[in-house]
């Protein structure tokens, strides 16, 4: 993963596999099409308009994500994600995943879980369940890191610890290529 065609073309490919899970948030909270203790990246979807989310009800004294704040800030701003799928569009990513597999550690299904549910105040998520929003206007989207099918068809993903060498710059290279989400803090 060295050239810039390279990564173009990774980034490509990562964006068409990661369309071919989307599903709607609450298909995905019933289903256990995406196993738990794995590691990837992940992309939040919406059918609301940025008029509708910037009325988002928000906890001042938490670590969520504003979304009011972030929605009004950013609207209309040219680099903004504008990718749409099935009548919604992306407005946050980030990467899930374990450094270990110790009995407490969490990964791609839990994260996802995460940024809908966690009322913990301490934590940087949408915490969608803490907001005036409703969860049937969201869906999610992955590309899971320890999926056979990726693995054969990523060389990077066949190397040691490629989870923690490569999320994180991933889900920063993709933003560059596609747009920065407008619920992703810098």
């Amino acid at each position: 993963m060295n050239t810039y065609k390279e990564i173009k073309e990774i980034l490509k490919e990562i964006n068409t596999k990661q369309l071919n899970t989307f599903q709607t948030y609450q298909a995905f909270e019933k289903s256990f099409n995406l196993k738990t203790k794995q590691r990837g990246l992940y992309w939040i979807w919406t059918n609301l308009t940025d008029e509708e989310l910037s009325k988002a009800e928000w906890k001042t004294d938490s670590k969520h994500v504003n979304i009011s704040d972030l929605v009004n800030k950013r609207k209309g701003l040219t680099h903004v994600c504008q990718l749409q799928h099935q009548g919604y569009r992306i407005i946050y990513n980030g990467i899930g995943g374990y450094t270990t597999k110790t009995k407490n550690s969490s990964g791609l299904r839990e994260r996802l879980l995460q940024e809908f549910n966690t009322t913990s105040t301490g934590t940087g998520t949408l915490s969608i369940v803490s907001t005036s929003l409703k969860r049937e206007h969201f869906a999610i989207s992955f590309f899971n890191f320890d999926d056979e099918i990726n693995i054969e068809a990523f060389d990077f993903l066949k190397e040691g610890n490629a989870y923690l060498k490569y999320a994180s710059e991933l889900e920063k290279l993709w933003r560059l290529e596609f747009g920065q989400p407008i619920l992703c803090r810098m």
